[in-house]
């Protein structure tokens, strides 16, 4: 019996159609005590070109109205089972952005490492389709993200800090500074949700701040119980004139 796990996937939507990219098998052995197994993979196949590694708690961008590719960025490679039939290792370092070409099935991949040196997991996400951003605030480096990172062995991981901010456009990416003070993708104490650190994506065009601006604002009426872990949003204006993440 195979029981689909979408917690480790990431969806995109565009042009009204949802795209999901990863996710996590699990097959049940009902004739033998319910013993499971897991596999990890891509869900959308790739009729032409290189295909992107299977990867999981990466991100999945997509840019303006006009551009018909959707984006696969960051990620680590699951050891829950290499015995199964489609494992990858992990990948050298350079190819953290994939573009997936909708109308073709076909992939292009980037290197990116002039931007930012890692390709890391589990930070979160998300775009500015207007302008063809894409923000993954924080991460971590585990030994599944790089060739490079398999030295790290189970259960080891390095936190990675900042925001990295992706030029779907251009194909290329920066690593801003991040001064909310929050360093971890997995907060291990509760953050109050009265307050929300917020990053002025205009302030990154601007010589004179060119790793933007954060600023923190306080919420108003009632305040949700604190959480854990993080969100990213983009809150962009009415007429589109500004946006916030």
């Amino acid at each position: 019996m195979r029981v689909p796990d979408i917690a480790v996937t990431y969806t995109v939507v565009k042009n009204s159609t949802l795209y999901v990219n990863g996710g996590r098998e699990t097959f049940i052995d009902v004739k033998a005590n319910g013993s499971s197994s897991e596999q990890f993979g891509n869900i959308t196949g790739l009729q032409t070109g290189t295909a992107p590694p299977v990867l999981s708690r990466g991100a999945l961008f997509y840019s303006s109205a006009n551009d018909s590719n959707i984006y696969l960025w960051g990620g680590t490679t699951s050891y829950s089972n290499t015995s199964f039939p489609g494992y990858e290792a992990p990948i050298p370092q350079e190819y953290s952005l994939w573009l997936f070409d909708i109308s073709t099935q076909g992939s292009v991949q980037y290197d990116l490492t002039l931007g930012s040196a890692n390709r890391p997991s589990y930070g979160s996400f998300t775009n500015a389709e207007e302008l063809g951003l894409g923000f993954y605030f924080n991460g971590e480096l585990d030994s599944g993200c790089e060739i490079q990172t398999q030295i790290y062995g189970d259960g080891v991981k390095h936190l990675i800090g900042g925001m990295i901010v992706v030029d779907l456009i251009a194909g290329k990416q920066q690593n801003v500074a991040n001064t909310t003070g929050i360093i971890s993708p997995h907060i291990e104490n509760l953050l109050p949700m009265d307050e929300i650190d917020i990053f002025d994506v205009a302030s990154y065009y601007n010589d004179s701040t060119p790793h933007g601006t954060w600023y923190k604002q306080t919420t108003s009426g009632a305040t949700p119980d604190p959480r854990i872990d993080l969100y990213l949003i983009l809150a962009s204006a009415p007429d589109g004139s500004s946006h916030n993440v």
